[in-house]
């Protein structure tokens, strides 16, 4: 595959690639792809109205390369392992939600009870992740954050190795749950979230 990777802009110049969320986002996708055994051939523009073309080659190669070594040291199974952990949590909230009453909880209010899990396993981007969909009694429910998960892989991927070098931010986890479930999350379900990351990271680095 070739492809060329250039910076859009409103003039036809200026269009040497820098090193920000665009490059890293095409760089992590080359990477996976050559993991996959696709074979990947990247181009740059090198022109720019503001320095020369040896300047514009050295600026744009140089942030291409580091944008690839970023991609090619990032965790990647390790952040697919804590990615099916935080969807299968993910999905359990939901089901929470749904059923209005926690595991064991004893409310009026509840509309059904909670009737184990059916493994499905589900290729992604990552690799291949290992889910548990949670079931229900007395009332139909398909969690519609496992979709709404996987069609935002790539925002959840970049924030989960962020969170894997940088440690795990609160707002962060609250973010990725919001957009996986589309639901606002409690203040307790965030800190249960962001616990089992915490461990889980923690873990996998050998703290």
């Amino acid at each position: 595959m070739l492809l060329h990777v250039s910076r859009g802009v409103r003039w036809d110049s200026d269009h040497i690639v820098l090193l920000d969320d665009s490059l890293l986002s095409i760089a992590r996708e080359a990477v996976l792809a050559r993991k996959h055994g696709a074979e990947i051939h990247l181009m740059l523009d090198y022109f720019d109205g503001s320095v020369n073309r040896v300047g514009a080659w050295a600026v744009g190669s140089r942030a291409l390369a580091k944008g690839l070594l970023i991609a090619l040291l990032e965790p990647t199974g390790e952040i697919a392992e804590a990615e099916q952990k935080l969807l299968n949590l993910a999905m359990k909230l939901e089901r929470e939600k749904v059923l209005k009453a926690s595991p064991y909880q004893r409310t009026e209010g509840r509309t059904g009870y909670a009737n184990g899990f059916k493994e499905r396993h589900i290729q992604t981007r990552m690799g291949d992740l290992e889910l548990q969909i949670p079931q229900t009694r007395n009332i139909d429910f398909y969690p519609t954050c496992l979709e709404k998960g996987l069609r935002s892989e790539r925002p959840i991927r970049a924030a989960m190795a962020e969170m894997y070098i940088q440690g795990v931010a609160t707002r962060s986890v609250k973010n990725i749950l919001e957009k996986m479930c589309g639901l606002e999350v409690s203040a307790m379900q965030v800190s249960r979230a962001t616990k089992m990351l915490d461990e889980e990271f923690e873990e996998q680095q050998g703290f």
